[in-house]
């Protein structure tokens, strides 16, 4: 479920999860409109459909150990080349890691993945879509 594994906390000069991304642009991103739900601390920050069967969750870790965990877990294996320091794709949970300096994030739609079995493309192609806005604030 989205929001699982969502870091405790971070490091006190981090900007705030829902600074990173505006829900229009999460609205442009995954094609229907969303608004942001849950500010969930300043490490992260939910996005919804008015239904809720669309989520979008960006976390902030303390860390770049406490990302490569969560990627590993998340079964991380493509990387996306010229975001960030380093950029992992993972198809299979609908998220991708993204590492600048000693500070990442990571973006989840595991519904958009569900939603587009047949393209797995769609969900990556708006992730990373986030991910670059993201990056500008981060």
């Amino acid at each position: 479920a989205p929001g699982s594994d969502v870091p405790a906390s971070a490091d006190a000069g981090s900007s705030s999860a829902c600074r990173l991304m505006t829900a229009a642009d999460v609205s442009t991103a995954v094609g229907q409109p969303m608004t942001q739900v849950d500010a969930g601390g300043p490490s992260a920050c939910l996005y919804g459909s008015a239904d809720q069967s669309e989520q979008v969750l960006i976390s902030i870790f303390p860390d770049v150990a406490t990302m490569t965990a969560a990627a590993d877990l998340n079964g991380a294996n493509e990387q996306i080349e010229g975001l960030g320091d380093q950029a992992f794709w993972s198809g299979f949970s609908g998220t991708i890691f993204v590492r600048k300096g000693d500070r990442a994030f990571k973006i989840n739609d595991p519904d958009l993945a569900i939603a587009h079995p047949s393209d797995p493309n769609v969900p990556k192609t708006a992730m990373t879509q986030l991910a670059t806005i993201a990056l500008k604030n981060f």
